[in-house]
């Protein structure tokens, strides 16, 4: 009887020593994942081929030696960015890991990325925004965008809805639907005499709350235009 007590309590203190040298270790390998490996080798927003692995080596874990691979650590916190890479014509995968995808910008759901306004003539403006979400990406984001714009005009402060933009009464919004990001295109016409201020991109999902979020008008006019949808 002594002698199971004995071993139960040596269990007990053997098994409260692993945990917790576990739980002292961990914040050690922790910050030493593949993405902290490659930050000071791997340059932003640029693909890098790694070298290939050895048993006592390998950049990062899992990597089969009888396949070449890439690494390009992206950042969207400015906008979407096009990459290109050389394929092989017998095999190539591409793969998306969470903190590759979401890099460093913010930790949130739905929003607008950015926004850039193209002046088509006259009073005619094109826009393209530039939606991400960071959250989740389980299934894709659907639902509808619309604009609303504030100005002056005749001295006095006005707000320009999205029926009153596209000149049709109860117009309905650009649907979007991405699990990443998009880009979503549209063309709105200014009144006669409006100096426009400020412009609210307005997203209504399937699901949840709206999202707006506003830009000036003279930032949105003067940003450069980016490629890309996912």
């Amino acid at each position: 009887m002594i002698r199971w007590l004995l071993l139960t309590f040596t269990g007990i203190v053997l098994g409260g020593i692993v945990h917790l040298a576990t739980v002292l270790y961990l914040p050690r390998t922790a910050t030493n994942d593949a993405y902290s490996r490659l930050a000071s080798n791997a340059p932003i927003n640029t693909m890098m081929a790694l070298p290939q692995p050895s048993p006592a080596a390998a950049v990062v874990p899992y990597m089969d030696p009888a396949f070449a691979s890439a690494v390009c650590r992206y950042d969207l916190s400015k906008g979407p960015i096009k990459l290109s890479a050389p394929v092989s014509q017998a095999y190539t995968s591409v793969s998306f890991y969470e903190r590759f995808v979401a890099g460093t910008a913010p930790r949130h759901g739905l929003g607008v990325q950015a926004l850039q306004l193209r002046n088509e003539g006259g009073r005619a403006w094109h826009f393209t925004a530039t939606l991400t979400q960071t959250a989740t990406r389980d299934a894709p984001n659907r639902g509808t965008l619309t604009l609303a714009v504030e100005g002056s005009r005749g001295g006095r402060m006005q707000r320009l809805d999205w029926a009153a933009l596209r000149q049709q009464p109860a117009a309905p919004g650009i649907d979007y639907a991405f699990k990443y990001f998009q880009q979503v295109e549209g063309d709105l016409l200014l009144p006669q005499g409006l100096q426009p201020i400020r412009v609210t991109v307005r997203l209504q999902p399937e699901r949840g709350e709206a999202v707006e979020q506003s830009f000036t008008w003279r930032d949105a006019a003067a940003a450069p235009a980016a490629d890309g949808h996912r």
